[in-house]
């Protein structure tokens, strides 16, 4: 299973024990770091699960992609976007970096965070802190949704 986001790019969010929605500290850094941290930690759960022991989730952070990303942005804009990929990895070396990992045999189940070329990346120093309480605030909120 291969999540694509940002593994070992984003900080711990800080207030996810007491503000897990972002309600009362919503900004752009917090929704970044919340979103890869909150990923991290769920696909560690969820990997932790005797019915997925043979599961590898896998979750990604690609780095800078040469894609189409940025053709509907205003002209100047877009300009600077299209002009700066020429400097970006290819999506298709990026797609190989990320696949070569997901049928690597050291990644036989488990968890696996991997950097823009296919290189280990490191949970954030609080991941294994936080891990069960985020894991249980994401399915109490899930549950509350059905």
């Amino acid at each position: 299973m291969l999540s694509v986001l940002s593994a070992g790019v984003h900080s711990s969010y800080s207030h996810w024990s007491d503000d897990f929605e972002l309600k009362n500290h919503y900004g752009l850094k917090a929704a970044a770091d919340s979103a890869g941290f909150y990923t991290d930690a769920s696909l560690h759960s969820l990997s932790l699960e005797a019915s997925n022991s043979s599961v590898t989730f896998v979750h990604a952070a690609p780095g800078f992609v040469a894609t189409s990303w940025g053709t509907e942005l205003p002209w100047a804009a877009r300009c600077l976007v299209r002009g700066l990929q020429h400097f970006a990895m290819p999506a298709a070396e990026c797609a190989e970096h990320l696949c070569d990992t997901l049928f690597t045999p050291r990644t036989a189940g488990g968890l696996v965070l991997v950097g823009p070329k296919g290189n280990a990346a490191a949970p954030t120093p609080q991941h294994e802190a936080a891990r069960e309480g985020i894991w249980r605030q994401t399915t109490t909120l899930l549950d509350s949704v059905k």
